[in-house]
């Protein structure tokens, strides 16, 4: 539960409304420490507060929102950067990330193939 608290710590001081580079890199070093422990730390999923909880899931699923906010280098809707503080319509598409042989890749979808 330790991690799990500071994550919810990291996302909300490093990835809130107001964002800049430096603070996004921060978390993602966070993250990275807390993926590196996370196989290590025993937990019985069966019992509360535990219950259907996968540590490295969520973290996995942190560094990728993370890794999104930091390559996404505009202010866009409610989430404004501070280091960028304009909004640019050529980057008005959805943003992509994969997972690869430990990468994760980041595009944004120019050819609208994930939007409605």
């Amino acid at each position: 539960m330790y991690v799990r608290d500071m994550l919810a710590e990291t996302m909300q001081k490093r990835l809130g409304i107001v964002r800049d580079e430096a603070n996004l890199g921060k978390g993602l070093e966070d993250i990275d420490y807390y993926l590196s422990i996370a196989e290590r730390i025993p937990y019985d999923s069966s019992v509360i507060p535990y219950f259907n909880y996968s540590l490295t899931a969520i973290l996995t699923l942190a560094r990728a929102t993370m890794t999104c906010a930091l390559s996404r280098r505009e202010s866009r809707g409610a989430h404004y950067r501070s280091d960028f503080p304009k909004t640019d319509a050529a980057l008005q598409a959805a943003t992509i990330i994969s997972y690869d042989g430990g990468k994760y890749n980041v595009r944004l979808d120019e050819e609208r193939a994930y939007e409605g």
